[in-house]
């Protein structure tokens, strides 16, 4: 490996950018090659692209985390524990971990449904863990203040001059630390940090990454000190507008936005890489605002030819992966639709290309076997290695690592281990192949994961049955005011089953994009369910279906209630993915809310449609199930009718997910009930900052959480909370207060 030329050529590459080249697929040969393992198993693709992190964890945890029968913990003495070797080698480089990290979050964030359907999810979250813990045990904290951070472990230029087994090597060299430099590299750090915090729930990643943040925007400095030849960033602001989107989105700071917004690039140029992320900072920023025009600018001038898309020599197959990932990224949400190309694209890098050969080791019968890698090798030493070509007989079969591919436009390759710059393998390059293979499967759903793996000792499998915590956002904040309107379609009602189910169909067709901005409720009259008086609701479930995959829907339900003075109570924000055209949203309702639902005099059950990924679906179905077992059948149109309500941009759901062939996700949530008793505030006790209930000195959706959990008396506030809630000054705390507040924090109103 030689660090040094492929620095060389990221920036000759970036200079370069409009000679970017759609490499022909001449000569192809498909002899060799099992469609079943090469074309189109994209759920195997995801399973084995994982792997590789497995093969190069470092530290005390690789006994317990690593799957590979034939890893162990190594580098136990090292100053900082826990993260990646960089490639073929095993220094611990700050910037590749980083962007390694954040682009699987990534990847996870937009294609959770893969990862669940398939039982990948606890895989991918002991690898991102495994990550964090280093980022984390590599960052020196005091309170919110970042004293020193860790970002490289090792010596590059002596680790490379070793050759051996990690767990054989012993000291490769120290750790460099800096409390004044390396905003690239706590930037990337941070961005990991916050996409794990948005994908698992963990609170101190969030607080490490907004420390991180907060350092790289104070020193303003790439980290230079000790780094030599390796990964030397060429930019900064690119990482600070990469981990500011993801900030944002995690947080509802819309000073993490506006840096997101300041930090883009004018114009964009390259692939998204370790050394410029502007392409995934301008695809984060585009999950801000909604807008993904200049992202698809650029993407679809990349993307008119099938013919493989050739960028660099130097790992050619890695910027492929990664412009798979930003296009599959940018179909999902945007109208254009790349998915295609993709496809196309991942079917050369898969084997089907002049060399016939398979860039993914241990995948197919064709695939590449003797990646530049030392733990895989079998080789102790230089002079055992002897300049062969190929691995010891002690060596291993590596799963999963993408090599880095054609060396030219016309798919030149040598699989040789020496060849460093067609065979190197690195943690960079994985992370776009994860994304791309998650992104693949989400949308054609082909292929099968597999419960046998050379080398893998333990294949595991499993659906995802722990609660999690997902923290959810929209793109831009709404206050959803539903007016009144009627339609004429008929609602028929079956006969529940005996164990108290009740049926409606509305048979109705929504397209997402005709739902009015302010008004993204539909609602059914509870009463024409048939629901007698002495029963419970105790669930919900719509079942929608459509033409295509309808992937992510976020919302909320809601319902009529008897508790003046609103009689209204509504769920927190929550999530749901359906990994098939078809499938079912649940709300799962608590006791408290059932005791109060009116079921009479025009109360209505309302579902609120924040986004949902297929944009067009229907209504086929809705189920309410109760504590008895009779009910009636009736026919009667969908009527809304007048109420208001505000979403809150960001809320933090309980999540159960279940990793089944059709997986929905169910938030359970506490709800929201109007009319209980208001608190006092001291008259004594003056605000040290309105609308700040947490008393953390910022004010932001965990205020409105706080506020919103002491109303309906699940928590308790003291003194200064209630004074600090009281934004409408009437000396009491209650839902007055919580509508001020969340009108500041959407931006209705600017003060209180």
């Amino acid at each position: 490996m030689n660090r040094k030329k492929q620095l060389q050529s990221a920036i000759v590459g970036i200079a370069m950018a409009a000679s970017i080249v759609a490499a022909p697929f001449t000569g192809v040969t498909t002899a060799k090659i099992a469609s079943a393992e090469s074309s189109d198993n994209y759920a195997k693709l995801l399973q084995y692209s994982m792997y590789f992190y497995d093969a190069n964890m470092c530290g005390t945890g690789v006994d317990a985390n690593s799957q590979l029968n034939w890893r162990g913990n190594c580098h136990t003495s090292d100053e900082v524990d826990y993260g990646f070797h960089d490639a073929g080698d095993h220094v611990k480089f700050g910037l590749p971990q980083g962007y390694s990290a954040s682009t699987l979050g990534w990847g996870y964030y937009e294609f959770k449904d893969s990862y669940d359907s398939l039982g990948l999810t606890s895989h991918y979250k002991t690898i991102s863990d495994y990550f964090c813990k280093f980022f984390k045990a590599s960052t020196k904290l005091s309170g919110d203040t970042v004293t020193s951070f860790c970002y490289q472990v090792g010596d590059g230029t002596k680790d490379h001059n070793q050759w051996c087994a990690p767990e054989d090597q012993g000291d490769r060299g120290g750790a460099l630390w800096t409390s004044s430099e390396g905003s690239d590299i706590a930037a990337e750090y941070a961005a990991a940090l916050a996409l794990n915090y948005i994908n698992f729930g963990n609170e101190d990643d969030l607080k490490y990454a907004k420390a991180l943040y907060k350092y790289a925007k104070q020193v303003n400095r790439v980290a230079s000190t000790g780094i030599g030849e390796f990964y030397v960033s060429s930019s900064y602001e690119d990482d600070l507008a990469w981990a500011a989107g993801w900030l944002y989105l995690a947080t509802n700071d819309s000073s993490y936005k506006t840096d997101c917004a300041n930090y883009q690039v004018q114009y964009l140029g390259w692939v998204h890489d370790w050394n410029n992320v502007s392409l995934g900072a301008a695809c984060v920023y585009s999950h801000i605002t909604g807008d993904w025009s200049k992202v698809n600018s650029w993407i679809s001038g990349q993307t008119t030819s099938n013919n493989y898309l050739f960028i660099s020599q130097w790992g050619s197959a890695r910027y492929n992966a990664s412009m798979q990932l930003c296009a599959l990224a940018a179909s999902k949400n945007s109208s254009a639709d790349y998915s295609s190309w993709c496809k196309n694209q991942m079917t050369y890098l898969l084997g089907q290309n002049p060399a016939n050969t398979c860039f993914v080791t241990g995948f197919s019968s064709n695939s590449a076997k003797y990646a530049h890698h030392r733990a895989a090798s079998g080789y102790s030493s230089y002079d055992e290695m002897n300049q062969s070509t190929v691995y010891s007989s002690k060596g291993h079969t590596l799963i999963g690592a993408l090599v880095g591919g054609p060396t030219s436009a016309d798919g030149a390759y040598t699989d040789s281990l020496q060849d460093y710059t067609a065979n190197e393998v690195a943690l960079d390059y994985n992370a776009g192949l994860v994304g791309a293979a998650a992104g693949l499967y989400s949308v054609y759903k082909t292929g099968s994961v597999d419960s046998t793996i050379e080398g893998v000792g333990n294949v595991k499998v499993e659906p995802v049955e722990t609660t999690t915590t997902t923290a959810v956002t929209t793109p831009e904040p709404t206050v959803t005011t539903v007016t009144t309107k009627t339609t004429n379609a008929p609602v028929t009602t079956a006969a529940p089953s005996s164990s108290g189910v009740y049926k409606i169909n509305p048979n109705e067709t929504i397209d997402y994009s005709k739902l009015p901005e302010d008004d993204r409720m539909i609602g059914w009259e509870w009463s024409k369910f048939g629901i007698p008086a002495n029963e419970k609701v105790t669930k919900v479930e719509i079942n929608i279906s459509s033409s295509k995959n309808i992937g992510k829907w976020q919302g909320a339900f809601g319902t009529s209630t008897t508790v003046a003075p609103g009689y209204w109570t509504q769920t927190s924000d929550m999530q749901q993915s359906i990994s098939s055209n078809s499938g079912t949203i649940t709300w799962n309702v608590d006791t408290a809310t059932a005791n109060i639902i009116q079921y009479n005099y025009g109360g209505e059950l309302k579902w609120g449609i924040w986004w949902i990924d297929c944009g067009t679906f229907k209504i086929d179905s809705i189920k309410v199930y109760t504590t008895g077992s009779s009910a009636v059948t009736t026919t009667t149109p969908r009527v809304t009718t007048a109420t208001t309500t505000t979403k809150a941009t960001t809320a933090t759901t309980k999540v159960t997910t279940a990793a089944t062939t059709k997986v929905t996700t169910t938030a359970t949530t506490k709800a929201t009930t109007v009319g209980t008793p208001a608190g006092t505030v001291n008259p004594g006790t003056k605000a040290t900052l309105l609308g700040d209930v947490t008393n953390d000195g910022i004010i932001d959706v965990r205020d409105v959480t706080i506020l919103n959990q002491y109303i309906v008396q699940l928590t308790t506030l003291n003194e200064q909370q209630l004074a600090n809630a009281d934004v409408i000054a009437d000396g009491k705390v209650d839902l007055k207060d919580l509508g001020q507040l969340k009108k500041y924090l959407i931006k209705v109103i600017s003060s209180f």
